[in-house]
């Protein structure tokens, strides 16, 4: 009996060895799934979106304060250089004159030739060619266009004769240049070099003849040149640019239209630096602008 039972004994054994050994229970973790877990809100993103608005409020508030004045009744506007329109995108583009210059570091020539040598030393065709219209013009030589390379050699040598007829002032000669541009222009320069108002008048075109008196009204800043503008626009924009150029708020009263005359108190007062002008603008919003600017 007792070795049945060993037997027995080592068949237990022998089964439990060749088992499969029962898989321990998996614990439930804790963690949570990363698609649950909430992390938390970043200021970073509150911080754009309030900068946003922000500036949004100011550009706004910028746009409202340095707008120009206008008149709602008439519909009429003073550019920066103080023409008037019926519209803000009618004012001339600024910046368009030619600043071409003879600076070479050393001191500027003098004599054609001293010119001439210069020119042929600049760096780039460009410059030379300008260098070199420049000099014809001057020194009335036409036959010098004829050494440019980039520029138009005949619109050079026009401009030589235009040079030259208004230096000479003969207005008759302004008629035999080629383009009206060259004409109307011709005839402005001797009407402002002689400054003689009657050479406007040989201008055939209404709004050329009235830009002439006005660049003259301007130079001399005579207010009765303005008289002789015709056009009701064209004649507001005569005043008000003489106006400017004498620097007299008193005459800004001779103004009808009432947000041409706040617009005009307004910068003589920036003129010339006196806030107590801001005290006769009659829009009281244009005149806090004018007192906080100076202040």
């Amino acid at each position: 009996m007792p070795q049945k039972k060993l037997i027995k004994s080592k068949d237990v054994q022998m089964k439990q060895k060749f088992l499969p050994k029962p898989k321990k229970p998996v614990s439930v973790s804790a963690k949570k799934p990363e698609s649950i877990v909430k992390k938390p809100e970043s200021n970073e993103q509150n911080m754009v979106f309030l900068a946003a608005v922000v500036l949004i409020v100011i550009v706004g508030l910028i746009m409202v304060f340095v707008s120009p004045s206008w008149n709602q009744g008439n519909n009429t506007f003073a550019c920066p250089d103080g023409t008037i329109v019926s519209s803000l995108d009618e004012c001339a583009l600024a910046g368009n004159g030619n600043t071409n210059g003879n600076e070479n570091g050393n001191g500027v020539p003098t004599t054609f030739e001293e010119k001439h040598s210069f020119c042929l030393s600049q760096s780039s065709v460009q410059k030379k060619d300008e260098c070199l219209q420049e000099t014809a013009i001057e020194f009335n030589k036409d036959l010098l266009c004829d050494e440019l390379t980039n520029l138009n050699i005949e619109k050079c040598k026009r401009l030589v004769w235009k040079q030259f007829v208004v230096v000479s002032q003969e207005v008759d000669n302004c008629n035999k240049l080629l383009t009206e541009f060259d004409k109307v222009e011709c005839i402005k320069e001797i009407a402002l070099l002689s400054s003689d108002k009657s050479i406007c008048s040989e201008i055939e075109d209404l709004s050329e003849r009235g830009s002439c008196l006005i660049e003259l009204a301007v130079q001399e800043k005579d207010f009765l040149i303005c008289d002789s503008v015709e056009g009701v626009s064209q004649n507001y924009t005569c005043k008000f640019r003489v106006i400017l150029a004498v620097s007299d708020a008193s005459l800004c009263e001779t103004l009808t239209i009432v947000s041409l005359k706040n617009d005009c108190i307004s910068r003589i007062a920036a003129q010339e630096n006196d806030v107590s002008l801001c005290e006769r603008i009659s829009d009281s919003m244009l005149k806090e602008r004018c007192i906080r600017n100076l202040s």
